[in-house]
Parts: structure tokens; sequence; C-alpha cells
């Protein structure tokens, strides 16, 4: 067996192998492992339960904060959902529109809510949960100016529909975020405080937007206070959370190594893989869609959802009673 890997190496230029085999001993088959190091030594990996980097091993206060952030930020989302419901009668004559246009405000702002996972849920398996997150977030607190400073009803309506597009990085990326760092046990407390912001933000919403229309302030407002709510606690959001998502986690630690360490062999296990525009517009854009069409399961939970969601609106939004319009009585005054 020894001549035979001493001619092998011979022909390949190789040096022949003049070690002495035992009985015991099994000589590698053309010296395969000489020159192979094992691939599973270069692959950068945080996943360890002591491992400092990894989300689930923050420590529980840094925890907690970044739920109840999260919540926070979720909140203020669901409150402009609702908010300007109560300036449809003003508004719609303001801008000589119909009432019914005018609710268009506030369907436009929950189809976009319920369209923009779709983009943003992806983005967060590729980007990270911290970077889509807060670039939709900063683009939902900008779209809040030109509603308020609106002039004519397509405005309104145009910038109330994006707004909700870019809102929808909260019911998007927030339950990733939660998993990301919390154990299941824990979980079920958090997605209990994100779907209980989920479900007061549009009631309080419809209360205060009624106040501010009937207030000094006027209809306006309602963007504004929707701006103020997101921006405040998107600035504590900011520096509360970070990122959680563990593939990108590795795949930036496995960056700042190779410069560091000069050592180019250093990779993440999301490296390995390259991730073309046709491949997100076809693998993560229209999955969604066909698990909707081809999983039974999901398809009545969808409907489920869509059916309490929709209830909320109606029974707490649409149907809420407007309050009187605060105008002095002339037979008080005499």
């Amino acid at each position: 067996m020894s001549q035979v890997s001493n001619v092998l190496d011979s022909e390949n230029g190789l040096p022949p192998d003049t070690r002495d085999y035992t009985e015991d001993e099994t000589q590698p088959l053309l010296n395969s492992n000489r020159s192979h190091p094992d691939p599973g030594l270069d692959v950068i990996d945080l996943s360890g339960i002591d491992n400092p980097h990894n989300p689930m091993n923050m420590p529980a206060w840094r925890k907690w904060s970044c739920t109840c952030v999260l919540g926070a930020m979720t909140f203020a989302a669901t409150f402009s959902s609702s908010v300007f419901n109560a300036a449809i009668p003003v508004t719609a004559r303001e801008f000589n529109v119909s009432p019914e246009t005018m609710s268009l405000a506030t369907s436009l702002f929950v189809f976009g809510f319920a369209a923009g996972p779709v983009l943003m849920g992806p983005a967060s398996e590729l980007l990270g949960r911290k970077i889509p997150f807060f670039l939709g977030y900063l683009a939902f607190i900008l779209l809040q100016i030109p509603v308020a400073l609106a002039q004519d009803a397509h405005s309104v309506l145009v910038f109330r529909f994006l707004s909700g597009v870019a809102s929808a990085a909260s019911p998007a990326i927030v339950g990733g975020y939660l998993a990301d760092f919390l154990a299941p046990i824990d979980r079920g407390v958090a997605v209990a405080v994100f779907a209980a912001m989920t479900l007061i933000g549009p009631e309080i919403g419809a209360i205060m937007g009624a106040v501010l229309v009937q207030s000094h302030l006027g209809w306006r407002w309602t963007a504004w206070i929707s701006l103020i709510l997101g921006a405040v606690f998107s600035i504590f959001g900011f520096f509360i959370l970070p990122e959680t998502y563990l593939p990108v986690l590795e795949q930036r630690r496995a960056q700042r190594l190779r410069r560091e360490n000069k050592q180019w062999a250093l990779h993440s296990r999301m490296d390995e893989t390259s991730i073309s525009f046709k491949d997100f517009a076809v693998r993560y854009l229209t999955r969604p869609m066909v698990m909707l069409c081809l999983e039974p399961i999901l398809s009545l939970m969808t409907l489920y959802v869509s059916f309490v969601f929709g209830l909320v609106y109606l029974l707490f939004v649409v149907s809420l009673p407007q309050p009187p319009t605060l105008e002095p009585n002339a037979d008080s005054l005499s």
C-alpha cells in the first residue's frame, strides 16, 4: 500500500510518503487530508449559549427594555391609522369632496399597513432587523408632514397610503425581533404586549383624533401628533434596540475579523450564498403568496386575523360617534 502511494505521489509531483504504518493505522487515500483543512473552522458561529455576541445572552433588563420600546413604536404606528377618522367630515367640507372619499384616508392607510410586510419582512431576512425597521419608521414619520400641510384631498389620500406602507415595519419585523432575543417562555408575554399595542392603538387614536378636531388645534394636528409620537419613540428605540438577527451579526463579525486579522478565509454562512435581485423577487416576494394559496391553515388564519382586525376598525373607529361641535348657543347668551 505504501509503495502504491509513493508512486501516485511521484506522478503528481508530491514528495513520497515515507511514514511507516502499523497494522492499526490506515494510510490516507491520495494524501487527501494534507492540503484540505476543515472548512468549518473558517465559519463564524455566534450561536453558542455562552457567546456574548448572541442576542439570546443579552441581560434581562435590556431584553424587556427592547420589548417595551418595540411595543411603544407599534402603538404609534397603529395610533396613526385611526387618528384621522374624526377629521373626515371637516376635511370633506374643506376640500369640497364627499365624506366617502375622505374616508379612504383611513382605508388606504390600513391597506398599506397590510401590504407593506410583503416587502419589509423579506428585507429583514437579508439586511437584518434594525436597518429596514428604522428606515421604514423614518419614512412613516416624514410622511406625516405632507399630510399635515395638504391643500387638497388627493395629497391626503396618497400620503396616508404611503405612510401606511412605511409603518408596516412594525407588524412585519417586531415578531422576528422578539424571536431573536427572547426564549419561548418569555416570548409569549412579549407577543401579548405587541398584540395589545396593535389593538389599543386604533382605539386611542380614534378618541384622540376626535379631541384634536374639536379643539382649537384643528384636524391637521392629527398628523402632527403622529409625527411627534413616532419621533419620540424612534429616538429611544434607535439607541436601545441593537441588531439581533444572528446571520447578519455573523456576517458583520466575519467582515471585521477579515480586515483586522487578514484572515481572508473567514466567512459566515450567509456569505456562502449570494442573492440577486431576481432571487429576492422570486424567492422572497412570491413565496408568501404561494404559501397563502397552498397552505389551508395559513389561509384560514389569515381570514380570521383579517376579520378581527377589520372588526376593530368597524366598532371602535368607523362607528365611533363624533363629539358635538362646540359652538356658542345664541339662546344661552341672551
